[in-house]
């Protein structure tokens, strides 16, 4: 993945505008595909407990077999937004919109191989929660970066929106 132009900015104001979130909201990140490895479920999950936060959005950008499934599951969230796959020359924007990245994995999927999508996290600056098995490289590389739970574990993905102070730099 050429991320060379990702970096870390505190653009992304054109996506928030878009999609009616204020400026001063955390924005949790999901972009990519929409597939079953992801664990994606674990969103509208953690999404739900939140759902009386004003202050935290979630976002999940992307196509594919889940997104029916997703759509359902946040019907009834004012806290969900989606997009559909954004056009390459408008990802480093897409990206400094978070102010969270989501990287969600199915038990085991992390075992495999560091997702590809992990790089232009890492070039937006932005801190990143992951669901991995300790002892991973997914989970080595995220703890440097963010915070990590096991998979299939929403209560400890509410957590760090719901503790953790945001600022964009």
């Amino acid at each position: 993945m050429d991320i060379s132009h990702v970096k870390p900015s505190v653009s992304g104001g054109a996506y928030r505008t878009q999609l009616g979130i204020a400026a001063e909201a955390t924005v949790a990140l999901f972009s990519g595909s929409l597939g079953g490895k992801q664990g994606l479920m674990i969103i509208p999950q953690a999404a739900k407990k939140l759902a009386d936060r004003k202050d935290i959005e979630f976002v999940i950008c992307g196509d594919g077999v889940m997104k029916i499934e997703l759509q359902s599951a946040a019907a009834d969230l004012p806290n969900v937004h989606f997009l559909p796959l954004q056009p390459f020359e408008r990802l480093g924007e897409l990206l400094s919109m978070a102010d969270i990245h989501l990287l969600p994995q199915s038990a085991g999927a992390a075992d495999l191989v560091l997702p590809s999508k992990l790089s232009g996290m890492l070039a937006s600056g932005r801190p990143v929660i992951a669901t991995c098995g300790s002892g991973t490289e997914l989970n080595s590389v995220v703890s440097e970066c963010g915070l990590w739970s096991r998979p299939r574990m929403p209560r400890r993905w509410q957590m760090p929106y719901a503790n953790w102070p945001m600022t964009r730099k």
